[in-house]
């Protein structure tokens, strides 16, 4: 999983679960099964077309707890 940076609880709660996390930056490299952004920047990486095929969870106005909800209720990318 990629998480923003910023969302430094968030992440402690994540790693807790199990979840492997990577910073953003490495998200398209590393195959990672859901993206976890602070929601503050429409165009974080400056070009909008981007699409991801996980999971893109917006964390503005969520505690940690809703955020793992959504993780764990959202389906995981299968890997060829």
């Amino acid at each position: 999983m990629a998480i923003e940076d910023g969302l430094s609880q968030v992440r402690r709660a994540v790693e807790a679960r199990g979840w492997q996390v990577v910073p953003l930056e490495e998200a398209w490299e590393a195959a990672v099964d859901a993206v976890v952004l602070t929601g503050q920047d429409d165009d974080l990486f400056g070009d909008e077309t981007i699409e991801l095929d996980v999971p893109v969870i917006q964390a503005q106005g969520l505690t940690a707890e809703e955020i793992l909800r959504r993780l764990e209720n959202e389906p995981r990318p299968e890997r060829s």
